[in-house]
C-alpha cells in the first residue's frame, strides 16, 4: 500500500513539474520530463511499474490535450515497449553509453510518432498541429532529454546501492 501511495505522489509530482513549471523557462520548455521518467523506469524497473506510470501519466495528459483521447497514452505504451525491445534485443545496456543510446532512440521514437500522427490528422482533417518551429524544438528536446537522463542516472547511481554494484 505504501508503494502505491509513493508512486501516486511521484506521478503527480512529475505531472506538475511538466505542466506547471517547465513551460515557463525558455530552454526547459522543450524538455519532456515525462518521457525521460518513462524511459528510465522502463530500463531499470519491471514492466508492470513502467506500464502503470505510462498509463497514469498518459491518461492525465490526454485529458488536457486537444489530440484524440488515447493518443498520448498509446504513444507512451509504445515507448515502453520499444525501450524494452531495444534493451533486450539491439543494445547491451550494461554501460551508461548503452542506456544513453536507448534513451535517444526512445525520444526519437516518441517524437517521430507524434509527427506521423500529426500528418495523418492533417490528411484526414486538413488541420495541421505541427508548426515550423517544431523542428528546432525537436533538436532542443533531444539535447535536453539526454542531459536530463544523464543527471537522473547520475543521481540515482550515487543514491542507490543497486546501481553502485552494477556500474563500477
Amino acid at each position: 500500500m505504501i508503494k502505491i501511495i509513493i508512486n501516486f505522489i511521484l506521478i503527480i509530482l512529475v505531472i506538475l513539474l511538466q505542466i506547471n513549471f517547465l513551460p515557463f523557462f525558455y530552454p526547459l520548455d522543450n524538455l519532456n520530463l515525462v518521457l525521460i521518467v518513462i524511459i528510465f523506469l522502463s530500463l531499470f524497473f519491471n514492466s508492470k511499474i513502467s506500464f502503470c506510470w505510462a498509463g497514469a501519466i498518459g491518461l492525465v495528459f490526454d485529458s488536457f490535450s486537444l489530440a484524440p483521447f488515447p493518443l498520448l497514452t498509446g504513444l507512451l505504451f509504445l515507448v515502453v515497449l520499444s525501450v524494452k525491445f531495444f534493451a533486450s534485443n539491439l543494445f547491451n545496456p550494461k554501460s551508461f553509453k548503452g542506456y544513453l543510446v536507448i534513451a535517444l532512440l526512445g525520444t526519437l521514437f516518441f517524437n517521430l510518432m507524434l509527427i506521423v500522427t500529426s500528418y495523418l490528422a492533417y490528411f484526414f482533417t486538413k488541420q495541421l498541429d505541427f508548426d515550423q518551429l517544431a523542428w528546432q524544438n525537436f533538436f532542443w528536446q533531444i539535447f535536453l532529454n539526454l542531459a536530463t537522463f544523464t543527471l537522473l542516472f547520475s543521481l540515482v547511481k550515487t543514491i542507490s546501492y543497486q546501481f553502485k554494484f552494477r556500474f563500477q
